[in-house]
C-alpha cells in the first residue's frame, strides 16, 4: 500500500518460519529526495516498544534548511543489539546513500558506533554530549556548577585553545573526571576535535523530540504505529511544501531572518561607532579622551544595543543619538540612545 501510494518508498517486512514479524523498515520517498538539502549529519536513537511482546523503535533524522526535523527512516526489531543496529544501518545507507563530509551522532549504545564505523566507515562518529553529561552526574556528585560549566565549554568549543582551557579547570576541580573524559575520546564528544562538522548539533535531542511525540503511537500495536508514522511523515512534508511554494525567497525563512536581524545588528553598531568616531575627532582637538561603555550584550534575538553610550569621565557626551534602521519586518524603527 505504502510503495503504491508513495512510489520510491523503501518498505522491508521480515519474518520468521510461523509468518511472526522479526523486522520492519521504512523510508518514505520523500525522504530520500529531501535528504540532499539538509545538513549532512543523521541522529539515531531507539525507543522501546510499550507492547505485549515489547520490540525497538530506531529512527534516523537530519536537520532541515529551516532547523527542522527531518525525518528519514524509521525501523522496528525485537532487540537492540550489535546485529539489528547493523541491519537498520545497511537499510539506512541502502536508502539515502551516503554523502560528503557526513556526521553521525547518537548515544554511547555500543552497537550504534559499531553499525556505523561498520556501514559508514567514512563518517565521523560522534557521542550526545546531553548523555555524556548524565553519565558525569551519575558517576560524580559534584558535577553542577563550575564543573558543568567547563564540562559545557569543553564540549561546544570551537577552538583548541578554549577545549584546553576548560579541561585545565575540570583537572584542578576533578582529576579523575578528566581522566574519564580523556577517556570517553574528545573526537568523539568534543566539538573542537570532532573530525567532522556536527553543525551544533551537539545532542541527540531532535530523534528524542520524535519519540516524545510518538511516545502514545508506542503503547499500541505494530501495524497501528506503522500507518501512525506513515501519517505523521506525510503531514509534515505536505505542510512544509505549501509554506515552501509560498516564498519568496531562496533562503529559509529562519535563514532569512537571522541574516535581517544581522544585518539591522550591524547598521546598529556601524552608526555607533561613526558616532564615536565623530565625537573622537571633536575631543580630540580638546585632549580629552573618549570611551564606549557597553552595559548590555547583543543578543541573536534582538538588537541588544540599548545600553551602549558615549561617556567622557562618566558623564554623557550625547543626550540622545537617533539611528534609523530597517527592522526585520522591513519597516524604518526609530531607536534613540540615552
Amino acid at each position: 500500500m505504502v510503495k503504491r501510494k508513495n512510489p520510491g518508498s523503501d518498505i522491508d517486512i521480515e519474518t520468521d518460519s510461523e509468518n511472526c514479524l522479526q523486522c520492519f523498515y521504512m523510508c518514505l520517498a520523500a525522504s530520500k529526495y529531501g535528504w540532499p538539502y539538509c545538513r549532512p549529519v543523521i541522529v539515531v536513537d531507539g525507543s522501546a516498544l510499550k507492547v505485549k511482546f515489547g520490540g525497538m523503535l530506531f529512527a534516523a533524522c537530519g536537520h532541515d534548511a529551516n532547523g527542522c526535523i527531518f525525518p528519514l527512516t524509521f525501523g522496528i526489531v525485537q532487540s537492540e543489539s550489535n546485529e539489528s543496529w547493523k541491519w537498520f544501518f545497511e537499510k539506512l545507507r541502502a536508502s539515502i546513500g551516503t554523502r560528503e563530509s557526513l556526521a553521525i551522532v547518537a548515544d554511547r549504545h555500543k552497537g550504534i558506533e559499531f553499525a556505523s564505523n561498520l556501514v559508514y566507515p567514512d563518517a565521523a562518529f560522534g557521542i550526545c554530549v546531553q548523555h555524556l553529561a548524565a553519565n558525569l552526574k551519575t558517576k560524580y556528585k559534584d558535577f553542577k556548577g563550575p564543573l558543568k560549566t567547563y564540562f559545557d565549554g569543553a564540549a561546544r568549543s570551537y577552538l583548541v585553545s578554549e577545549y584546553q582551557r576548560h579541561m585545565e579547570s575540570i583537572r584542578n576541580r576533578n582529576p579523575d573526571m578528566h581522566r574519564y573524559l580523556v577517556q570517553a575520546n574528545p573526537t568523539k564528544w568534543s566539538r573542537a576535535y570532532f573530525n567532522g562538522r556536527r553543525y551544533a548539533i551537539m545532542t541527540t535531542n531532535i530523534v528524542e523530540s520524535l519519540n516524545n511525540v510518538d511516545r502514545k503511537a508506542r503503547l499500541m500495536p505494530v501495524g497501528f504505529l506503522v500507518e501512525w508514522l506513515r501519517e505523521l511523515q506525510q503531514r509534515w512534508f505536505v505542510a512544509r511544501h505549501e509554506e515552501a511554494i509560498k516564498l519568496t525567497s531562496k533562503l529559509a525563512p529562519k535563514a532569512e531572518k537571522l541574516i535581517r536581524t544581522n544585518f539591522s545588528v550591524g547598521l546598529l553598531v556601524t552608526s555607533i561607532l561613526l558616532a564615536a568616531q565623530m565625537a573622537g575627532m571633536f575631543l580630540k582637538k580638546s585632549g580629552r579622551k573618549l570611551s564606549i561603555l557597553p552595559k548590555q550584550s547583543v543578543g541573536p534575538e534582538g538588537h541588544g544595543l540599548e545600553g551602549f553610550c558615549l561617556k567622557e569621565k562618566n558623564m554623557s557626551l550625547f543626550g540622545v543619538v537617533d539611528v534609523m534602521v530597517m527592522d526585520t519586518t522591513d519597516k524604518p524603527v526609530s531607536i534613540q540612545y540615552h
